[in-house]
């Protein structure tokens, strides 16, 4: 029977070794427990380290343990055990998701199942497992969460609903970064389970834990990644009932939180102006959120006033000019998300938009939306709404929703034309958002 063998010195089984490759972007978790978004320049198989570069013109070395990928290689890979190529029936490669290596599901021990070898399947290998401190021994497969690390609500028994007035963790023993965005043992929210603050995730206004958006019952829109611009409080510090409100955004605001969504997602620094910024930002315009004043321009004012923001914010949006490339194509200056307002809640009382109104009287700056969509009670706007990465389109003739990714479309909610077409007043073009964005081919 093989086995793999130890120590894993550099070899030519899988694509660099560890799946990274120069111009590949990745995110990079520092010891502050924050994690950095750079493109690798070099790769060195020996120490197993790659150079990053980031935003600001900085480089560093990192281990491979260090990064994660984005995307995963496309090109063909060698099983490390048997050293014998892809794949016959039954018994495919499948890539480890932390160090990149290639196992035929027969060579590995355990054997990976095949529920395992689903594209949508997330999978650990044993090597990887065992270096991981103090968890992952006891969960041998874990289940594919993405980049995100987002969370689905635990399973409960039918009629129960999860309890929301306690914690599996003790707040108090966390060890916090000076942000306050991640602790060491990756505890969050109600669930207790890992994440990251700009990946669909929302920080409570008093008690400053984060929440996933999938854990959160009071969304009625998708959660966009690195979008601050709410008044968020959780059930347990809100005496049982969680609140959410909008923050009101500007323009360079909008624009700069697409920029980031499409990066992201996509793992490209620049992008072109017509072809995709405004056809993301259109396709998105009523999930956005938005005040009115923004909300009702038109089409060529949207353009016109997203092409001023891009031009006179250089401190935040770069030019492809600078690096000898199309003007027409832009990106970020540092891949961050936009910065929302910062406000203070009182430790007692409920929160409410009456208390928020009293709070922030005369404040031009927090200013917040009130609650939408009322007409649709019983309807959650964000369950239309895919979070991969899917262009979402919507047929007036039959009334579904198709979502598209991978060659193959998915029809949903038939007959619910009616009440998303409501979404389109004012003789505005058919539009639907997507939190996670495709370019646009």
């Amino acid at each position: 029977e093989p086995t793999e063998e130890r120590p894993a010195a550099p070899d030519s089984t899988t694509k660099e070794r560890s799946g990274f490759s120069e111009g590949e972007d990745v995110l990079f978790q520092h010891k502050d427990g924050r994690y950095y978004l750079g493109t690798i320049v070099e790769v060195d198989l020996v120490t197993e380290q790659c150079l990053i570069k980031f935003g600001d013109d900085t480089e560093s070395w990192s281990s491979f343990k260090d990064l994660t990928k984005l995307t995963l290689p496309e090109s063909d890979l060698l099983c490390v055990v048997c050293k014998k190529s892809q794949p016959k029936t039954d018994n495919e490669i499948i890539v480890c998701d932390k160090c990149g290596r290639g196992y035929h599901q027969l060579c590995h021990q355990p054997h990976i199942s095949k529920e395992n070898s689903k594209p949508e399947a997330r999978w650990v290998c044993k090597r990887c497992l065992e270096n991981m401190p103090g968890k992952g021994r006891e969960n041998k497969v874990a289940k594919k969460e993405s980049i995100r690390k987002m969370c689905s609500p635990r399973p409960e028994p039918a009629g129960v609903q999860v309890e929301k007035n306690k914690l599996p963790y003790d707040p108090g023993e966390l060890s916090w970064d000076q942000s306050h965005r991640s602790n060491t043992e990756q505890r969050y929210c109600y669930c207790g389970k890992a994440g990251e603050w700009f990946m669909q995730m929302l920080q409570c206004g008093r008690c400053r834990q984060w929440f996933h958006e999938k854990c959160i019952k009071c969304l009625q829109y998708p959660l966009y990644c690195g979008d601050r611009f709410y008044v968020f409080v959780c059930s347990l510090c809100n005496y049982g009932k969680e609140f959410v409100r909008r923050l009101e955004m500007k323009w360079v605001d909008i624009v700069h939180l697409a920029l980031f969504n499409l990066t992201i997602f996509n793992a490209k620094k620049y992008y072109d102006l017509d072809t995709v910024i405004i056809p993301y930002v259109n396709n998105n315009w009523h999930t956005f959120q938005l005040p009115p004043k923004i909300l009702d321009v038109s089409l060529d004012e949207r353009r016109e006033n997203i092409l001023s923001v891009l031009t006179n914010n250089r401190n935040r949006f770069k030019c492809g000019r600078e690096i000898k490339k199309r003007t027409t194509i832009w990106g970020l200056r540092v891949r961050m998300p936009p910065h929302a307002p910062s406000f203070t809640l009182p430790s007692f009382r409920p929160v409410s938009d009456a208390l928020l109104k009293e709070m922030w009287f005369g404040n031009k700056r927090l200013k917040f939306l009130p609650p939408s969509l009322r007409c649709f009670a019983g309807k959650n706007l964000k369950s239309l709404i895919i979070v991969q990465c899917k262009v979402c389109s919507i047929s007036s003739k039959t009334g579904s929703v198709t979502l598209l990714g991978g060659g193959v479309g998915t029809h949903l909610f038939a007959g619910m034309w009616p009440w998303v077409s409501s979404l389109h007043s004012k003789g505005r073009p058919e539009t639907t958002g997507s939190a996670s964005p495709s370019l646009v081919k």
